[in-house]
């Protein structure tokens, strides 16, 4: 037991800048020599982290000919260029975040409203677990979507609301059924039928299975009570999990926060970040604690975080460009249909502190998702397929490759008349896992930005996640002369955050 710290110390080498906690193991270990062996793995677990988050990493890539704004944004998070990997919620893997803060950038899990119990807590913790073992690197951070961003009390839907939510039903429980006739006999068939089987105990898009709603009395005010207090109680023991899991960054999707939940993180040095579609979002956010804002742009893919307006959101360069301008000194990451070098250049010269990237590592080898889709973005480039902003797959706006009669066909009629909240969808995750596992792309949502055609492989087998962001390095080393991936390693000093981050640890 005694060799424990020791051990410690050859698979991180930060672990001698945790001279403390390494003394305070010994003693727990001498006073306990009968401890669970959980409890032990747990203290070293935990001094791994406090490393990991303590040690800057070698940056070989900040040069002067960066816009000031990028390296202060690399400078703080010691990255080695001004990338972020975007929160995918399904689609974001451990390996995935891991693979891209070993190549230098700052990755991102979508932790949506996933339980501790559901898969989050393992998901942090192998991600954690990758990045040590690849180095001292500062950490990553989650995404999490506020409940009071996409839970709408039904008392508060319009009728026609109403009965275009149970006309949804219907249509998704008739689509389960012709899935279950066509899949019959096949292993794929096996699947949609199990999920068949739970349609009656799943009733929204996107939220936990036992948070039912399409079955209760729109006029039940109690149940709806009850039904938001839960997924409050799911989002507060999330906030629970990060601090417990010393993530350094934490952002929000579909709005912002309460002040007490601000406040919790606050204390604890989480770096927050909220997402706007417009400028008065940005205020918003920026007023209410926010210290870093994303300029969201109509171009990006998945759910928009859109929470305040209802207006058309502008291009990503425009709304960074306006965002920029009425709040200067905060930094900005624009995101939307950034899939290159050259677009991440762009941003940064329209005065973004980073680029947020999420469509072009949907084709990773990493990266989790349905074959089906995988090869749609692949193969479908050369069909000129197109993607389109709709509420027909969860009830909030979402852009995704239109290539099934899904949209158009089945639920187009629908569109304009459903409430804007994941409740208002009954069984659209379902029929969505059946379609998956069916590998139906007619029914599929399949998430991508406006800019997905130039995602990208090597020959037949697709890039690894690390291999693209070398490949968005060199391009904009290419876009700004003197800015060399190549250029030698220097040590990043601790800035601001760092410190904050080492001083509550």
């Amino acid at each position: 037991l005694w060799l424990t710290p020791i051990f410690c110390a050859r698979h991180q080498p930060g672990i001698w800048q945790c001279r403390r906690e390494a003394v305070l193991l010994c003693v727990r270990l001498l006073l306990l020599p009968m401890a669970p062996r959980r409890l032990v793995l747990r203290s070293i677990d935990r001094i791994n982290r406090d490393a990991a988050l303590r040690v800057a990493p070698a940056s070989a890539l900040p040069t002067d000919s960066l816009p000031a704004q990028a390296r202060a944004f690399m400078d703080k998070f010691g990255l080695r260029q001004p990338l972020v990997l975007a929160p995918m919620m399904g689609a974001s893997t451990p390996q995935l975040v891991a693979a891209v803060q070993r190549a230098g950038g700052l990755g991102f899990y979508g932790g949506g409203i996933v339980r501790r119990e559901d898969g989050l807590e393992k998901a942090l913790a192998e991600t954690w677990c990758a990045m040590e073992r690849s180095g001292p690197f500062f950490g990553f951070g989650v995404d999490l979507m506020v409940p009071s961003g996409f839970f709408r009390d039904r008392r508060l839907w319009t009728p026609a609301q109403q009965a275009a939510s149970e006309e949804a039903r219907k249509r998704h429980q008739l689509m389960l059924e012709e899935l279950d006739r066509r899949c019959s006999g096949t292993c794929a068939g096996s699947k949609a039928r199990s999920l068949l089987k739970i349609a009656g105990q799943s009733a929204s898009a996107e939220l936990p299975t036992d948070v039912a709603d399409s079955a209760l009395d729109p006029g039940d005010g109690e149940a709806q009570d009850a039904q938001l207090a839960q997924l409050n109680a799911i989002f507060e023991a999330q906030i629970d999990l990060l601090i417990e899991q010393r993530i350094p960054v934490v952002s929000f999707h579909f709005g912002w926060p309460e002040s007490h939940q601000v406040a919790r993180l606050k204390s604890e040095g989480v770096f927050l970040i909220g997402k706007a579609t417009s400028v008065r979002e940005a205020k918003y956010l920026i007023e209410r604690g926010a210290d870093c804002v994303v300029a969201q742009g109509s171009e990006a893919g998945g759910h928009t975080g859109k929470f305040l307006d209802d207006e058309a959101t502008p291009s990503a360069l425009q709304l960074t460009r306006e965002i920029v301008a009425a709040l200067p000194g905060i930094p900005v990451i624009s995101a939307g249909g950034i899939m290159d070098g050259s677009d991440v250049a762009d941003a940064l010269r329209a005065g973004a502190s980073a680029a947020m990237l999420g469509t072009a590592f949907l084709t990773t080898q990493e990266c989790q998702m349905a074959k089906a889709h995988r090869e749609a973005l692949l193969v479908s480039a050369a069909e000129d397929t197109s993607t389109k902003l709709t509420r027909v797959f969860t009830g909030k706006p979402a852009r995704t490759l239109v290539i099934s009669r899904y949209t158009t066909q089945v639920m187009g009629d629908l569109e304009t008349q459903l409430p804007n909240c994941f409740n208002g969808m009954p069984l659209g995750r379902v029929l969505q896992k059946a379609a998956a596992a069916a590998g139906e792309q007619e029914v599929m949502y399949m998430w991508a930005g406006a800019n997905w055609a130039k995602s990208r492989r090597r020959g037949t087998t697709c890039l690894s996640a690390e291999a693209l962001v070398r490949r968005l390095e060199a391009e904009l080393a290419s876009a700004f002369p003197g800015h060399s991936p190549s250029s030698t390693s220097r040590s990043v000093q601790q800035g601001e955050f760092q410190q904050l981050v080492s001083a509550r640890l």
